[in-house]
């Protein structure tokens, strides 16, 4: 999961429950949102939003074999890997 996306979604979250609770402090309804069990739930919620989101990243890039070229001068029988776009993520654009 993107740490950058999902530290902005979950620090706008709770400064717009922390707003809430301040704004409206004799509400009862709201007051509920004061505990830390709402804490627990916003984790939960953001995650699973971002969470999508982030897998989507994974099929971004594809691992490839990158052989050797002439300036691999050790004779050595290993493979190096590289990344590149996929396909998948090339033919969308």
């Amino acid at each position: 999961m993107s740490s950058r996306r999902y530290s902005t979604w979950l620090s706008l979250s709770i400064a717009v429950i922390r707003t809430m609770v301040i704004r409206n402090l004799l509400d009862p309804k709201i007051g509920e949102l004061s505990k830390p069990i709402s804490t627990i739930y916003c984790v939960l919620i953001v995650s699973l939003v971002c969470l999508p989101v982030s897998c989507l990243g994974c099929f971004k890039y594809r691992i490839i074999p990158s052989y050797p070229t002439y300036c691999d001068t050790n004779n050595s029988t290993s493979t190096g890997f590289m990344t590149a776009y996929s396909l998948l993520f090339t033919e969308n654009d």
